[in-house]
């Protein structure tokens, strides 16, 4: 149980620390908010499961990763 707690964790980290600047960077490169938004979520979504895939293995440039 304590390592889905701990994936839980990583994943609100991910979405705090990321989130908004995912978003914007989408926003740059469309230039229309809800396919921004759209990309923003699959970006996520792609990040937590290649996460998952890698058995939580953080990189250790993980923001440059992103």
């Amino acid at each position: 149980m304590g390592n889905d707690v701990d994936k839980n964790i990583l994943i609100q980290n991910l979405v705090r620390d990321y989130a908004e600047k995912i978003y914007y960077f989408c926003v740059k490169k469309t230039g229309n908010n809800d396919s921004a938004e759209d990309l923003t979520s699959d970006i996520l979504l792609n990040i937590i499961i290649i996460a998952a895939l890698k058995k939580g293995t953080v990189t250790e440039y993980f923001s440059a990763w992103v």
